[in-house]
């Protein structure tokens, strides 16, 4: 299981990975510093326990990692930014996980929102996914990413109220799209068959 944050630029329609903490099948809690390269071990969990991770950033783009409560440690953020966006992916090996209680305090650093108007169909999809909204937004770019957060087709628009984005290319597989309007950053998951 990973839990990712991002900064997204919408100006530039671009993300950068600011932190990332993901449970290994090793019993193992990681994050991974991005300055150095490397993985940097945690904590450990075990079956059938609840943790609660706590990610905190902070304007220096210095990033707090807690467990239960606990400082693990600290990192520096990739290129020093901040997170303005939150994405959990899972696998497929026959593992579960559930997240509940999921909260944020400050502010965000560029104008995000969640459009629940936002409709994205068929899902499951084969071939092309329609994204619709009936709040007047206007879609710039979507971008898909596979559960390990790696951006696998990026399609830009310009200012379209419906827009379709043709998936037939991917592989079989749970992927997260990411949709950005003049209103706002909507993130849906999709499953392609």
């Amino acid at each position: 299981m990973y839990m990712y944050s991002y900064y997204y630029d919408a100006d530039a329609a671009t993300y950068t990975i600011v932190s990332v903490v993901y449970f290994n099948y090793d019993g193992v809690i990681y994050t991974y510093d991005y300055a150095n390269s490397e993985s940097v071990e945690i904590g450990s969990f075990t079956d059938n326990e609840t943790y609660t991770i706590t990610t905190r950033f902070n304007e220096s783009g210095t990033i707090a990692y807690y467990i239960n409560g606990e400082l693990a440690t600290t990192i520096e953020a990739a290129n020093g930014t901040t997170a303005n966006l939150l994405v959990y992916t899972i696998d497929d090996w026959d593992s579960s996980y559930f997240i509940d209680n999921v909260a944020y305090n400050g502010t965000l650093g560029v104008k995000t929102s969640l459009m629940s108007s936002l409709s994205v169909y068929p899902n499951p999809a084969k071939d092309v996914v329609t994204i619709a909204n009936s709040d007047s937004a206007l879609i710039n770019s979507v971008q898909v990413a596979d559960i390990n957060g790696r951006v696998v087709k990026t399609a830009n628009f310009s200012g379209l109220a419906n827009v379709q984005v043709n998936v037939a290319d991917l592989a079989n597989g749970v992927y997260m799209m990411t949709v950005a309007s003049d209103k706002g950053t909507s993130t849906q998951k999709i499953v392609k068959n």
